[in-house]
């Protein structure tokens, strides 16, 4: 299933838009930022969950999983057939032509549906530098 994605939406993408007046408005928690080394400004704000950064010249989305996005959670599974609806929703919520964003990055994940307690397969885990493995079982979902 895809689920982090990064894109951009460039301008030219978009010529008839004006990123700054007219994507913000769309989005809720907003805050601005001006940037003293040109004078540019940015515009953060969320569209639900979605973290976008509008800018004069592009549309940053960045570090969200869109699969949370859409479903409103992880654990159903974002197929490429999907992925397509998902991409018509945020052209529509942000009147924009998504489907022209560049995808800068795009990770790939699923669920695993195990049928042994969780202790069984921590032992064929291995080891990864920088991160501490969860000690505690998570309990079920819904409990």
């Amino acid at each position: 299933m895809y689920d982090t994605v990064n894109m951009i939406l460039k301008k030219s993408d978009a010529p008839n838009v004006d990123f700054l007046s007219e994507v913000p408005c769309r989005l809720r928690n907003k805050s601005e930022h001006v940037y003293s080394f040109d004078g540019s400004t940015s515009i953060s704000g969320y569209l639900d969950d979605l973290k976008v950064k509008v800018k004069e010249n592009q549309i940053i989305i960045a570090n969200n999983s869109i699969s949370k996005w859409y479903y409103k959670n992880n654990f159903k599974t974002l197929a490429r057939e999907t992925t397509k609806l998902l991409f018509e929703k945020l052209s529509d919520e942000l009147r924009l032509p998504m489907k022209k964003a560049d995808i800068t990055r795009l990770d790939l994940a699923t669920n695993i549906i195990m049928v042994h307690p969780v202790q069984v397969y921590m032992h064929h885990l291995g080891v990864l530098s920088h991160y501490h493995r969860l000690v505690e079982i998570p309990r079920k979902l819904g409990q």
